[in-house]
């Protein structure tokens, strides 16, 4: 019996692992993405490229909390420049930036650098993104 409790928990140790290691995998797959939900009602998530965690836009005010509070603040000088390397802005393909000095615009970078702007909650809930500036 005791032999059997061991080996029982040696597996469990050597499985666990693995299985955080693909949980952690597929989170740094689909960072900085908008996923649904499709097998329920379609709920929208944003996964935070920077911990990786994921927030549940279940309405606009929630989108606009999710671009409020993760949302990372540039300037437009530096804004304007990683809209001009296409390099620099697929490194930062997933995030949310905000114009700090352009009334706080909120733009998403996708992670082939395009750029699409949120004009607020709404708006990025719904789907309705412009691209560009």
């Amino acid at each position: 019996m005791k032999k059997l409790f061991s080996l029982t928990i040696l597996m469990a140790l050597i499985l666990m692992p693995t299985d955080t290691i693909r949980a952690e995998n597929l989170s740094k797959k689909l960072s900085g993405k908008i996923l649904l939900q499709v097998e329920l009602h379609g709920e929208a998530w944003y996964v935070n490229p920077i911990n990786l965690n994921r927030y549940y836009m279940e309405s606009g005010n929630a989108a606009f909390n999710v671009m409020h509070y993760l949302g990372v603040g540039i300037s437009s000088n530096n804004f304007t420049k990683l809209q001009n390397d296409k390099n620099l802005a697929k490194k930062q393909g997933g995030k949310i930036f905000l114009k700090v000095e352009d009334r706080g615009q909120a733009y998403y970078v996708n992670s082939d650098g395009a750029f699409y702007y949120l004009k607020d909650g709404n708006s990025a809930f719904n789907g309705s993104v412009a691209e560009g500036d």
